[in-house]
């Protein structure tokens, strides 16, 4: 009952060694180290710079001295999120012991259950959304994959070699060096991937240990749903890096195809380079094409993740009020005895 501890909490967890994620997707870096202007990504920024929505628990507290004794767990309630500040009046009004406190006591409980309820509904909807755009992206990498693999083997022969002599163009020349630069770019931010990725990987395992580890108390389900926020926290993080490391490698293809185009362009007379060069700026054009695509969908997963984090906050608060809303209508139902 809503007076009773919660038996299993019905979370969706986010950690899971097949999602998108865990799968470590990318675009890989094959190519040419050579470099045109870039497409920025004024809107992919300001996505990913947003403040994460969270809500700090130790927000609210109370400025009132109450009649009753004023103990840790009575304390605790008021750390909640917006969503369940009613039932902290309620509370509130029963502690000032001057109507019947036991009625208010059940229906602040039976209300934050409710809350509970309703909030780990909405984030299992949320995270089965998270799960299909996920599939989508993993089978947009599958088709950038077939493109890369082109664009490797194209670079592998050494045949294929087009560059303009030096001196012939300065602006060639810097956009060269600027695709170095991103080369050395994409690796620092793929070590920023991998570490949050680790961190990601490390918070689901802890919490299958607390799973394992777990019994019915209120203790145990409050430590869960603890936990449940900083696995959403991780895989948030994971997308960001994410997306961080597919714009500056978007941004390096984008040179990748410019340089290209221009190579074919100095070299219109020549039968054979301009062949080549009509295929590798094909594949570029292509895969540049794809990726947008997959830029497009980790932002939508990203934006569905933040709003997953808000909600498993949101779980957390809700049954923590309902946690203390319990335990305070089971103390003055004992005192009652007396």
């Amino acid at each position: 009952g809503a007076l009773g501890v919660i038996s299993k909490p019905e979370t969706f967890s986010t950690y899971s060694e097949n999602s998108a994620v865990y799968e470590n997707r990318e675009p890989g870096d094959g190519g040419s180290k050579e470099a045109g202007t870039t497409i920025p990504f004024e809107q992919l920024d300001d996505i990913i710079d947003a403040e994460h929505t969270s809500t700090s628990l130790d927000m609210y507290a109370s400025d009132e001295q109450s009649n009753s004794s004023s103990t840790k767990e009575e304390k605790e309630v008021y750390a909640v999120t917006d969503q369940t500040h009613c039932i902290v009046d309620m509370l509130r009004a029963a502690c000032s012991k001057k109507r019947d406190t036991l009625e208010e006591m059940k229906v602040a409980a039976c209300l934050a259950y409710e809350f509970v309820t309703k909030n780990s509904e909405e984030l299992q909807s949320i995270k089965k959304k998270y799960t299909e755009y996920s599939c989508d992206y993993n089978l947009d990498c599958e088709k950038t994959d077939v493109l890369k693999e082109k664009i490797k083997t194209y670079y592998r022969n050494p045949n294929n070699r087009t560059r303009i002599p030096k001196d012939e163009d300065a602006e060639y020349e810097a956009e060269m060096k600027e695709i170095d630069a991103l080369y050395e770019k994409i690796c620092d931010a793929k070590e920023d991937k991998e570490r949050a990725l680790d961190e990601y990987i490390k918070a689901g395992k802890d919490g299958i240990e607390i799973e394992k580890n777990s019994n019915i108390s209120g203790e145990d389900t409050l430590k869960h749903y603890s936990h449940a926020i900083e696995e959403e926290k991780a895989l948030l993080s994971t997308i960001e890096y994410d997306l961080k490391l597919f714009k500056i490698i978007y941004n390096r293809d984008q040179l990748l195809y410019l340089v290209r185009r221009k190579e074919r362009w100095y070299y219109i007379e020549d039968e054979n380079k301009t062949k080549l060069l009509d295929e590798i700026v094909e594949l570029h054009k292509n895969c540049i094409e794809h990726l947008l695509i997959e830029i497009n969908r980790l932002v939508d997963m990203f934006s569905i993740q933040k709003n997953a984090l808000y909600i498993a906050e949101e779980v957390y608060s809700a049954y923590k009020a309902h946690y203390m809303a319990t335990y305070m209508y089971k103390k003055e139902k004992e005192l009652r005895k007396y």
